[in-house]
Formats: C-alpha cells, structure tokens, sequence
C-alpha cells in the first residue's frame, strides 16, 4: 500500500490522466484498508480523519457525472452534509457560491493561463460598486477555448460577480450574480488573492473576432493589475487587448488572468 505522501502527490496532481471517479475509489480503498491496519472502524468520519482534508479539498468532485457522485461517492460517506448538499445544489445548476471543490477534469494538458499585467498592486486600492462595471476588449488570431476568467481580490475577502461576454453586440455567455471567496491563485503573475468564474461549458472564441468582457464586483477594494499590454503572445496564440468605457483599461484594472486551451 502506497504511503499517505505518495497518496496526497498523486491527488494533488492535476495532469493525472485519469478518470476522477476511478481516482476517488483508490482514495476511499486507501482509506478502508488503513483503517483495517490501525484496528479502527472504517466509517466516513474516520476515513476522513486518516485521509486528512488536505487530501478531500484536492478531490475534483465537480468533474464526475452526477450518477458516478450519487453511486460512489454518496455511498462512501466521506463527505459532509455540507458538502453533499452543494454538490447535489452544484449538479442541478443551482448553486449560488462556489463549490468548494476544483472543477476541471484532470488531464488538462492545454489548459493555460494568460494575463496582460506584468505585476500586481498589493493595495485595497480597486474599488467596486454596483453599477460600476469592469470592462475590457479582447481578441485572439487563432481559436481557442476559454475556460474561466479570473479577478483580483484582496485577503480572505467576499464578493458577489457576475460576467457578461457579448460578440458584435450578441451575447454569448451571460452569468448570473453568485457569491465568490477571495483565496490565493497561482498563474503567469505569482501568487496573488482573487476569484475564478468558470464558464460551463467552455467558450469557444474564434480567431479576428472582437469580444467584450464585462464584469459586476460587488465588495470590499480589491487588488489590481498594473503594466497592462495591448499584445501578448502565449502557447501559439495571440491575445490582443483593448479598453472600453473607463475603470479598467489595458494598462491596469481587473480581469487578472484568462484560462484556456487550444480550439
């Protein structure tokens, strides 16, 4: 039996090429057979303690079919009512915070992360206000997939956004307003304090087409972004942005990082 370090490198590892439910059977039968070692009962709440949440949290939940999560994972008892709850609120679309839980699939090879900034203002100096929208243009000369759009935040913050993207003045994803914890990110930036709106299922953006981002933050003054480019180069692509309206523009502002991958 591998020991609890090799199992929490391999759950930590994002580009495993492996189905998430098959990973979360090992997981659990890691767990029974350690419990059958230390001469404990293998109940969910001793399971959990052995596994460590440390391990749980870096379960990607999310990416499993609804039925896998009801015939597994429900049966496992590894999970709180909690978390249970969100998930099936998660499952049905009707989830007004985040989940809790990565929601990408692992195996992800293409997935990338772009951001036009060159460093980040570590102030509370990026004020938010409803009806006081963060905009930006951007364009890409080769297709891509657009996976999730992330934004600055400020330390152990909440805040209630939404996205809007719109294409020769049609819209092509338009999110509701939903709740965010701002927690540490790690991308082309370092590390830094924000908050992730995926887009389910990703978009498609396609090459010379110019398309708008609009963002409402609703919260405390966050971070921001400064010594924005107009051009940037990243896997092959090229990302062109450009400013719309005020607040923020290609030099600083919101819209931290794009996360995509080839079309």
């Amino acid at each position: 039996m591998v020991s609890w370090q090799l199992l929490e490198e391999l759950v930590a590892n994002d580009l495993l090429n492996i189905k998430e439910i098959e990973l979360f059977k090992a997981v659990d039968h890691w767990a029974v057979k350690e419990c059958e070692k230390q001469g404990l009962v293998a109940e969910g709440s001793v399971k959990r303690r052995i596994l460590g949440e440390l391990i749980i949290q870096k379960i990607h939940l999310p990416a499993m079919e609804q039925k896998e999560f009801a015939d597994v994972v429900l049966d496992s008892d590894l999970l709180t009512l909690k978390e249970v709850k969100d998930m099936v609120k998660y499952f049905n679309s009707v989830l007004n915070t985040t989940v809790g839980f990565v929601e990408s699939k692992r195996g992800s090879l293409l997935k990338r992360q772009v951001s036009r900034f060159k460093s980040v203002v570590f102030n509370n100096g990026w004020k938010h206000s409803s009806k006081c929208y963060d905009w930006i243009y951007l364009a890409v000369d080769t297709s891509i997939k657009l996976h999730a759009v992330r934004f600055f935040g400020s330390y152990n913050a909440e805040y209630v956004a939404s996205l809007t993207i719109t294409a020769m003045e049609e819209v092509i994803f338009d999110g509701n307003l939903r709740n965010y914890s701002s927690n540490v990110k790690e991308g082309e930036l370092g590390e830094y304090h924000g908050f992730e709106i995926a887009l389910k299922p990703p978009i498609a953006l396609k090459a010379s087409m110019k398309y708008l981002f609009k963002a409402d933050i609703r919260g405390p003054s966050s971070w921001y972004g400064q010594g924005g480019q107009p051009i940037v180069n990243n896997s092959k692509v090229k990302f062109h942005f450009s400013s719309y309206k005020n607040a923020t523009c290609v030099e600083e502002g919101q819209f931290a990082e794009f996360l995509f991958s080839l079309h």
